[in-house]
């Protein structure tokens, strides 16, 4: 078994229950459609399914399981499949909540029409490219390789010269020209001690606008582990946003967090920034309040209370000074 299928094969089972049922479903489905589409594992731990370019990708999230085609709104839905990202202009997804049905028919002509799409015109990237983990589903064989036919020539005609045609929005961010980057600010917190309640919070940012965040915590944790978690939970966030080439930047005042993810991210679509804690960076300030905030829903009520407690003894006891 290839390295790519062990690793969505931990996905399903750390999903488990509805959700881990889900994912194999659909990962069954997919290769049921053309046996010879490979399975990759990509940006910090994508299942992701390719045949001469990526079909779609697939994740379990806490509350429901996205399906996402990269090249979506070229795809004719007929039978209005997709639900989600429905207003862009290249993506398109589908989310499930638990107790809710696969249209496997529906499903399944996606896929088929996704195939069709990549087979106009292949992706340029070779199998295996740096940043992924590639491989065939177990008991699959591998597409044997083929050359083109021959074009046989033929007289050509004096075209007539025309006006170049102007690129579509879609084309131009397909292209990547200019590279498009997604900004992943990340940060955490926690209560001091290694056992004590702490807080993460990210925010994914393109152009200059936020497209979404998230925070959590944990009972009892410590500071670096916080900060991994938001780097990773943010850069989870930003590849299920991402469009087409756009480049992904995660950018936090760990270093720690840096060097845990350096080899995790050894791909040219991560980059990796480190900026000084509290330099005036907007984003990093916002993430760091973020963090605090979070953190507080963790730390346990009598501790809260007796913080409270000091914090008013402090300001009775600024007051009396006063003469």
């Amino acid at each position: 078994m290839n390295d790519a299928s062990k690793r969505i094969d931990g996905a399903i089972e750390k999903a488990g229950g509805w959700r881990g049922e889900m994912l194999k479903t659909l990962r069954n489905l997919i290769h049921e459609v053309d046996p010879e589409i490979v399975e990759e594992w990509k940006w910090m731990g994508t299942p992701t399914w390719n045949l001469d370019g990526i079909i779609c990708v697939a994740n379990a999230h806490k509350e429901w399981v996205r399906m996402t085609f990269p090249k979506g709104a070229k795809i004719k839905d007929t039978k209005k499949v997709f639900n989600t990202e429905l207003e862009g202009n290249v993506r398109r997804a589908i989310t499930w909540r638990e107790g809710e049905k696969i249209d496997v028919a529906g499903v399944k002509e996606l896929v088929r029409v996704a195939i069709a799409l990549n087979e106009e015109k292949p992706a340029g990237r070779k199998t295996g490219a740096k940043g992924s983990v590639t491989g065939s589903l177990p008991g699959t064989r591998s597409a044997p390789e083929t050359k083109p036919a021959a074009k046989k020539s033929a007289a050509k005609k004096p075209a007539a010269t025309k006006p170049a045609a102007k690129k579509s929005s879609e084309e131009e961010v397909v292209r990547g020209s200019p590279v498009q980057m997604l900004s992943v600010y990340s940060d955490g917190s926690s209560a001091g001690r290694s056992d004590r309640a702490g807080g993460w919070a990210f925010v994914v940012v393109r152009e200059g606008a936020l497209i979404c965040e998230g925070s959590g915590g944990a009972r009892a944790t410590n500071s670096n582990a916080m900060e991994l978690e938001a780097a990773r939970a943010g850069l989870r966030a930003a590849i299920a946003q991402r469009i087409a080439t756009e480049e992904i930047e995660l950018v936090t005042d760990s270093r720690v967090t840096l060097e845990a993810l350096r080899e995790e991210c050894a791909s040219d679509q991560i980059k990796l920034r480190w900026i000084r804690a509290h330099s005036d960076e907007a984003w990093n300030e916002t993430v760091d309040a973020m963090a605090g905030a979070a953190k507080q829903a963790f730390i346990p009520a009598r501790v809260r209370r007796k913080m409270a407690a000091g914090v008013r003894k402090k300001k009775s006891l600024a007051g009396s000074s006063i003469p």
